[in-house]
C-alpha cells in the first residue's frame, strides 16, 4: 500500500498488485458481508449524519447512516432505523454502481414530500470516480425514500428527475425539494 504526499489525507492512494496465485485470507474483506447487527452499525455509523427523529409508524427512532463495509468495491452507504439497541428497519439499496466509490453522506432531511402526512427521507450521497482530472472531486447523488405502511420505498422516478434537473454543484436539500415538490404539484 502506498501513500503519496501529493494526495490529501482524505484520499490516500492505495496501490495493489494482484496475481492469480494470490489468496485472500480470512482477515480480508468478505464482499458478501453486510451490516446486520447493532455492533456493526456502531462500527460503521456516520455520527454526523445519524439523527434521533420521530417518524409516523415508527415513533422515536434513530436514523442511522453507515459507510460501506469496504472501499474495495463500489458499495452503497446503508441506512437504518434503530431503537433500544434493535434494528427496526434497513432501507432499500439503490444498487446503482456507475456513480463511483462512496465518499460521504452529505445531507439528510426528513420532509413529507408526497403530502401523505408521513415524513419521507432525502439523502445526498457523495461519490468519487477516480477518473480524469476531476476524479477526486466528490459528485452528489440523491436517494429519496418515500414512507409507506411500516416501510420505505426508493423513489427512483423522483431521483431521476432530480439528477436530470439539478447540476452537481447545485445539489442541496432545498433544490431537491423544489424539484420533487413542484413535480408532485403538477401530478395532482
Amino acid at each position: 500500500i502506498g501513500h503519496f504526499p501529493c494526495f490529501s489525507r482524505r484520499f490516500p492512494l492505495r496501490l495493489f498488485v494482484w496475481s492469480s496465485d494470490m489468496e485472500i485470507d480470512g482477515d480480508d474483506v468478505n464482499l458478501d458481508d453486510e451490516i446486520d447487527s447493532i455492533q456493526k452499525i456502531n462500527e460503521y455509523m456516520i455520527p454526523e449524519q445519524s439523527f434521533d427523529v420521530t417518524l409516523d409508524d415508527w415513533g422515536e427512532v434513530t436514523f442511522v447512516s453507515c459507510r460501506p463495509l469496504s472501499w474495495y468495491s463500489s458499495e452503497e452507504a446503508s441506512f437504518f432505523l434503530v431503537a433500544d439497541e434493535q434494528i427496526l428497519y434497513q432501507f432499500p439499496y439503490h444498487n446503482l454502481k456507475d456513480f463511483g466509490v462512496f465518499d460521504s453522506v452529505g445531507a439528510v432531511a426528513f420532509r413529507d414530500i408526497d403530502d401523505d402526512g408521513k415524513d419521507d427521507i432525502i439523502v445526498i450521497i457523495n461519490y468519487i470516480t477516480g477518473a480524469g482530472p476531476q476524479g477526486m472531486i466528490p459528485r452528489p447523488a440523491v436517494r429519496i425514500f418515500l414512507a409507506g405502511e411500516n416501510e420505505f420505498y426508493l423513489a427512483e422516478d423522483m431521483m431521476a428527475d432530480v439528477a436530470e434537473h439539478i447540476l452537481d454543484k447545485d445539489m442541496t436539500i432545498e433544490n431537491i425539494l423544489n424539484i420533487v415538490c413542484w413535480e408532485e404539484s403538477q401530478v395532482r
